[in-house]
Parts: structure tokens; sequence; C-alpha cells
């Protein structure tokens, strides 16, 4: 029956949970000693707006970090064919996040107490509106007609490139530029 499915459906995922946290510690990096982790990232903007005044732009989205948690992995036969899980950021080791060229009023805003996917491969994804400021390598010499190159440099302040190695991943759902429709009325072309 329906209920019966849903209830070993449900007992499925607690046991599953039980199983990965019971010796889980969410301060230490999942990988040992001199192993790297990749972690790749994907801005989705809905909003930005270059600031002329000091060179910046403004970034509003949502920002996809996925990386591989050997700790999280699981066998899906085993927890009635359960293969993603959805729990609690807090509960797990994620990556500390900075931009390194951000511009000084505004930092990178994550909500460090949100939900992230786990897949049975040991992937983890962490999904987070993001808003945050950056510097941009300006040249007005051909105004009105000038271009300006927006980097958003990620990084670890904790972890050397030896230890997290950040970078950019591109999923054809979710893409770094406007669709046409917001094109049209931009004062800025997105690249």
């Amino acid at each position: 029956t329906t209920e019966s499915k849903f209830y070993s459906a449900s007992v499925a995922r607690q046991s599953l949970i039980t199983d990965l946290f019971v010796n889980y510690n969410a301060l230490v990096k999942p990988t040992g000693e001199g192993q790297r982790i990749d972690v790749h990232t994907n801005l989705v903007l809905e909003h930005f707006d270059f600031r002329e005044s000091d060179g910046s732009v403004h970034f509003v989205g949502l920002l996809n970090v996925l990386w591989r948690d050997p700790k999280l992995g699981w066998n899906p036969r085993d927890y009635n064919n359960l293969t993603r899980i959805p729990v609690r950021q807090k509960l797990i080791w994620v990556p500390d996040l900075e931009v390194y060229n951000n511009a000084p009023d505004k930092f990178l805003r994550m909500h460090h107490h949100g939900t992230v996917i786990l897949a049975h491969t040991g992937m983890v994804l962490w999904s987070d509106n993001v808003d945050m400021n950056v510097f941009c390598s300006t040249n007005m010499n051909n105004w009105p007609h000038d271009k300006h190159e927006c980097k958003l440099n990620l990084g670890s302040w904790t972890y050397d490139g030896f230890e997290l190695d950040f970078k950019n991943y591109t999923n054809p759902n979710d893409s770094m530029s406007f669709e046409d429709k917001y094109m049209a009325s931009m004062k800025y072309k997105v690249t």
C-alpha cells in the first residue's frame, strides 16, 4: 500500500541519516592529509549592477557549490533505493568560501543554515542565494563603449590549492548569462 511504502521510505531515510552521521565530524575536512577536494562552483545571476564610481559590480544570484565527500556515500539498495537526501547544511563539512576580490562594503553572504543535497555517490550540492560586490578591471578609453572585466575570484582562506581546488562548472540548465528577454533592456552585456 501507499502508506507502507511511505513508512518504508521514512524508516530508510532515518536509518540512512543515523548511519551517515554516527561518526561524522562536520569540523573535519572529509579527505585525508594531502588529498585534494575539487570544489565546483557556478553562479546563476539574477541581478547585477556595475558601479562606475568605484569600478565594482554588485551580483545577486544563486551560487551552486558541488564537491564529493567520501564519508557521505551509501549503497541505495541498503536504504529502500534512496539515491539522494536533503540534510541541514550545519550537519556536514562545507568549504569555507571567500571572495578574494570583494569590494569592502559587501562581503559574500551565504546562509550557513540552509539545506544541502547528498547523493549516494558522495556528491554534495549546496545552493544558496548570494549578494556581493566585486572589483572589476575597468577600461574607460572607449567610453561609452567601454569594456569591464569582472571576475569572481572564489577560494578558501583555510585551505590551500593542494587541499581544495576551486573550479567552474557549467550546467546546461544553469547559465552564467541572462535570458534574451533580460538582455534587451540591459546597459551591459554579460558574457
